[in-house]
């Protein structure tokens, strides 16, 4: 594929879940002979490996950082370090502080150049504790960058425009913004974005469909909340990758050229990662890690035709 491109990379959490067998391995291993280049790793995917291995997380991180190298496979990210900032309980704040050095290790075994934060979405937080929470880890993370993600339920941080504002108050060069097409597309469409100088604080997107909530959901996925959001049930349960479901509701084309163009002068190597749940991978088939990345592969292709 030419430079003029993003480079395509893959959530490992989209090519099959770990809770019904699924190894963080294999899903490396597919994501390779598909054709990605880069894999953002899972937390929830590093752990199973590691409990079915009886390994210690760190252990298992290094594992897997042997088979990348092997495989001359890129990390884009270790994700997602869950409601991380903001809590006015303050020993709920030293909690989540030692939890986030613990990943900040891993992603230096990993490799990884950014850990992913989805912006707090747990009640009692301030977004002046958010900031200043913010600040604190980044000066800890020195060389590891935090990548911070505006969610569509998220408590404080729903929006670009919030998200901006947030990068803008920590003012870190080692803090971005992941941009999801999902989030985009479903609270926030049509993307209009800020000057260049704050729009290259975007330095990952994230790519996937949205589609209708199953009904019945697929045999082994958890039920939902009922009290929960209807777009982040719909995230958690019927992401599929663009362009190959009939029941797709986002304009992904559209967004996807506006974040192309918005970076397509970047200077750095710029990472789009397919980042879908889709209910296939709740399948026991020992197939799925393969079948999924040749699918997300083939989604790949038709993203970039449309740019």
């Amino acid at each position: 594929m030419s430079d003029m491109f993003p480079r395509p990379a893959i959530q490992t959490l989209s090519l099959g879940r770990p809770e019904v067998g699924h190894d963080i391995f294999d899903k490396i291993r597919a994501a390779k002979n598909a054709g990605f280049q880069g894999i953002e790793i899972s937390y929830f995917c590093l752990a199973e490996h590691a409990k079915q291995n009886g390994e210690s997380l760190q252990e298992a991180a290094h594992a897997t950082r042997a088979l990348l190298d092997e495989l001359e496979l890129e990390v884009v990210s270790l994700s997602p370090l869950m409601n991380f900032e903001g809590f006015v309980d303050r020993s709920v704040h030293a909690e989540r502080l030692e939890l986030a050095k613990s990943w900040l290790e891993l992603a230096r075994i990993l490799g990884a150049p950014v850990v992913q934060i989805p912006a707090c979405m747990m009640p009692d937080i301030s977004l002046e504790l958010s900031v200043a929470d913010l600040i604190e880890l980044c000066d800890l993370a020195g060389n590891i960058g935090i990548l911070y993600e505006f969610t569509s339920w998220s408590t404080l941080v729903r929006t670009w425009q919030e998200c901006i504002q947030v990068a803008l108050e920590v003012d870190r060069p080692n803090f971005t913004i992941c941009l999801d097409a999902f989030h985009i597309g479903t609270f926030h469409y049509p993307l209009q974005f800020p000057t260049p100088h704050t729009a290259s604080k975007f330095t990952l997107y994230q790519l996937t469909d949205a589609a209708p909530v199953p009904d019945p959901l697929p045999k082994n996925q958890p039920a939902q909340d009922p009290n929960a959001p209807g777009v982040q049930t719909m995230s958690r349960t019927n992401r599929p990758f663009p362009f190959t479901s009939a029941d797709g509701l986002l304009p992904v084309a559209d967004i996807s050229r506006t974040v192309w163009n918005l970076q397509k002068n970047s200077k750095e190597a710029v990472w789009w990662s397919m980042e879908v749940f889709d209910p296939l991978a709740w399948s026991e088939d020992k197939s799925v890690p393969e079948k999924t990345a040749l699918i997300g592969w083939k989604s790949w292709q038709q993203v970039i035709e449309r740019l």
